[in-house]
């Protein structure tokens, strides 16, 4: 095992990346980029992320962060601005109404049913009907921009997800809005929580599942590119040499040892 393995990756500084550390004017910058933001930052690509284990002040202080790319934090709602806290709600309503709806689908659905006590089906069901519509009426319209130069040529992200802000009065805005507010307590029960939490296992399901599916891809199509004369799938002698090679064993393929048993 190696730092080339499970390592922190190090960047090299060059004066090609210090000029990215700021925006156009040389400042810092309050907006973030996709790849700054929490999702990205908080995955750990070996396996799960500490983050889970650690108090909200503690997370709230590495959120509050400078990055080393010129953002002044890693979430818009460390800003004491109300329009950069807006956005970073919005992030998270985004999330929440995606998430809701994926739960909401009849293939999650069955699948919850095999795994989940009835209690916590039903309880589940029900939060997401209950919240789904808040979530909904709070989430506001993706702000719009004219695309110029490369980005005209590539297309846009698009939002469908929301109402228009024309069918939403303040009144019913500040009362959806308490309801998000008083279900994120964490001194009442959220069956929603507990399924985000236990699903994402801080990150570790996503990492072992992107392995996994670089894996497979690996052993059925892993020649493809390399050797047209060659099958597409990887043998097993390939698969074991990789691994024997990366051990450091010298031992011929067909026959991997371990603790002293021997598997064809």
């Amino acid at each position: 095992m190696t730092d080339a393995d499970f390592g922190e990756p190090v960047l090299p500084e060059t004066k090609k990346s210090k000029v990215t550390h700021k925006d156009k004017k040389g400042e810092p910058r309050n907006y973030l980029k996709v790849y700054e933001t929490l999702p990205v930052q908080l995955i750990n690509g070996y396996g799960e992320s500490a983050y889970t284990k650690m108090s909200d002040e503690e997370v709230w202080k590495a959120f509050a962060k400078p990055q080393v790319s010129g953002a002044q934090w890693m979430t818009e709602l460390c800003s004491p601005e109300e329009e950069r806290r807006g956005i970073g709600l919005n992030r998270f309503l985004l999330a929440m109404v995606n998430y809701a709806k994926y739960q909401k689908s009849e293939t999650v659905k069955e699948k919850n049913k095999k795994i989940l006590a009835d209690g916590i089906f039903d309880g589940l069901n029900s939060e997401v009907d209950r919240m789904l519509p808040s979530f909904e009426y709070c989430l506001a319209f993706k702000k719009e921009k004219t695309p110029e130069g490369s980005s005209a040529l590539r297309g846009k992200a698009s939002q469908a997800e929301g109402m228009p802000q024309n069918e939403k009065s303040e009144e019913m805005l500040k009362a959806e809005t308490k309801k998000v507010y008083e279900w994120l307590k964490t001194d009442q029960r959220s069956y929603i929580r507990m399924m985000m939490v236990w699903q994402s296992c801080g990150g570790l399901s996503h990492v072992a599942a992107s392995h996994h599916r670089g894996a497979q891809c690996f052993r059925y199509v892993g020649n493809m590119l390399h050797d047209e004369k060659k099958a597409n799938d990887v043998s097993l002698e390939e698969f074991q040499a990789a691994v024997l090679n990366r051990n450091s064993l010298k031992k011929a393929p067909g026959i991997v040892q371990v603790n002293n048993h021997d598997f064809d």
